[in-house]
C-alpha cells in the first residue's frame, strides 16, 4: 500500500455557543459582531484553551511540537497567540494570509497540509480551527510528502476584477451570450449507476492485451477481448493531444478551454482545462486530473462534479 504520511494521535474539542459570526437562513451574507469582542472573547481564548488542553491531555510541552498551525483570522494576533502558548516563532507554520487570504473553514486543513509537507519524520504537529469554539488535532508524522502546497501557491491564478469573482459566486448576472445554452437536465439514477467512472474515473482494462479505454467498455477496442477489470485514470498523468480555446462558449473565465488528453500507458479523453489561460497551453504539455465542479444545475438544485485536466507544475516551473 501507499506509505502513509501521518498518525493522528488524538484531538481536543471546546464547544461554545458564541455570538460571533452568523448567517440567517435565505441571506447571502454573514454578520459579525465587532472585531474585538471576537478577537478576545472568541478567537485568542478559544484557540489557547484548546491548544493547553491537547498538549495537557497528551502530556506534552510546546518545546516537543515541531509544528504549530493556527488559523489567521487575525493575522497579526497569530503570533502573540503562539508565544502565549509557549512556542517560539519557528515552530508557527506560516499562516499564507498574504498569499490565499483567509480561506475560513479549509484554511487549517491548508495549513495542516503544509505543516506536514515541511516536517520531518518523527516531528510532531498540531493543528487548531476556529469556530462555535474550537477543534485541536495531534499527528505525527510518519513519512515524507511532496512540496505540493508551495508549487501551487507558486502557480496561482489570481483573479484580475471584483467582477469576475461576483459572477463567479452567483452575485451578479453574467451575459450567457449566443452560445450559452441551458445546462442539459441531470440525470440522477444514470449518474448513481456510473458514480465509479464520473466521480472516480474509472475505466477498463483489457485482461488479455491490456488496453485501457475511458468511458469504460465491455469490449476492448483493440483485441475484441470480453474479459476487462476497473481501470482507475484519476491517479494517470497525461499529455495534451489537441485543444481549443473558445470564445463562443459560455464560461465565466473565457475562454472555455477544452480538448484531447492522452494518458500514460493508454487510453485518451475529452476534458475541460483549468487553472490555465489563454495562450498558457501547449499541445505536449504534461496534465493531471483534478476533481472539480463542472456545473450548476438551478432548475433541480444540482451541483455536478467531474474531472478536469490541470497543466502539471514541475519543480523549477
Amino acid at each position: 500500500g501507499e506509505e502513509r504520511l501521518a498518525r493522528v494521535e488524538g484531538s481536543f474539542t471546546l464547544s461554545q455557543d458564541f455570538p460571533d459570526y452568523w448567517r440567517v437562513e435565505g441571506e447571502a451574507f454573514t454578520r459579525s459582531w465587532e472585531d474585538r469582542w471576537i478577537r478576545e472573547e472568541g478567537y485568542l481564548r478559544f484557540l489557547r484553551s484548546s491548544v493547553e488542553g491537547l498538549l495537557k491531555q497528551h502530556g506534552l510541552s510546546p518545546g516537543q511540537v515541531s509544528r504549530l498551525a493556527l488559523p489567521p483570522l487575525f493575522p497579526r494576533d497569530q503570533p502573540r497567540l503562539a508565544r502565549e502558548l509557549g512556542f517560539s516563532e519557528g515552530q508557527v507554520q506560516p499562516s499564507l494570509f498574504e498569499q490565499v487570504g483567509n480561506a475560513g473553514a479549509a484554511h487549517p486543513l491548508l495549513l495542516l497540509a503544509a505543516a506536514l509537507e515541511e516536517t520531518e519524520p518523527g516531528g510532531r504537529v498540531v493543528v487548531a480551527g476556529y469556530g462555535a469554539g474550537s477543534d485541536s488535532l495531534l499527528l505525527t508524522v510518519t513519512g515524507r510528502g511532496e512540496r505540493k502546497v508551495e508549487r501551487a501557491l507558486r502557480r496561482r491564478k489570481e483573479l484580475d476584477s471584483y467582477e469576475k469573482y461576483l459572477a463567479w459566486r452567483g452575485m451578479m448576472p453574467a451575459e450567457r451570450g449566443m452560445r450559452g445554452e441551458e445546462v442539459a437536465p441531470t440525470s440522477l439514477s444514470l449518474s448513481w449507476r456510473e458514480r465509479r467512472a464520473i466521480l472516480g474515473l474509472v475505466g477498463s482494462r483489457c485482461r488479455a492485451c491490456g488496453t485501457p479505454q475511458y468511458p469504460p467498455q465491455r469490449v476492448c477496442v483493440a483485441c475484441g477481448g470480453t474479459e476487462l477489470e476497473p481501470y482507475r485514470f484519476s491517479e494517470r498523468r497525461g499529455r495534451i493531444f489537441s485543444y481549443t480555446e473558445d470564445m463562443l462558449a459560455f464560461s465565466v473565465d473565457r475562454p472555455a478551454i477544452y480538448g484531447i488528453v492522452d494518458f500514460e500507458g493508454g487510453g485518451r479523453f475529452w476534458f475541460d482545462f483549468t487553472d490555465c489561460g489563454a495562450g498558457e497551453l501547449r499541445v505536449g504539455m504534461p496534465v493531471r486530473m483534478s476533481f472539480r465542479r463542472k456545473y450548476t444545475d438551478p432548475v433541480r438544485g444540482i451541483v455536478a462534479y467531474f474531472w478536469k485536466a490541470v497543466p502539471e507544475v514541475r519543480d523549477g516551473d
